[in-house]
């Protein structure tokens, strides 16, 4: 798995490789049932790569008690 910037820690991509929409699309739900979550989505940049890119950018406030 590859991380994307750390420069913003309230925003990250990961790259994970020879995953495809079953765990992205699954990771992209579960994410985005919490409230800290401000948008979690993914893309596959080309079909023929088995590499999903998730972005997860987050309100910025800290855990639930």
């Amino acid at each position: 798995m590859e991380h994307g910037s750390v420069a913003d820690s309230s925003a990250s991509t990961f790259s994970i490789m020879e995953e495809d929409h079953t765990l992205a699309n699954s990771v992209r739900f579960v994410l985005n049932q919490d409230p800290r979550v401000a948008f979690c989505g993914y893309s596959i940049p080309h079909p023929a790569d088995n590499k999903v890119n998730i972005r997860v950018q987050t309100t910025g406030t800290t855990q639930l008690d």
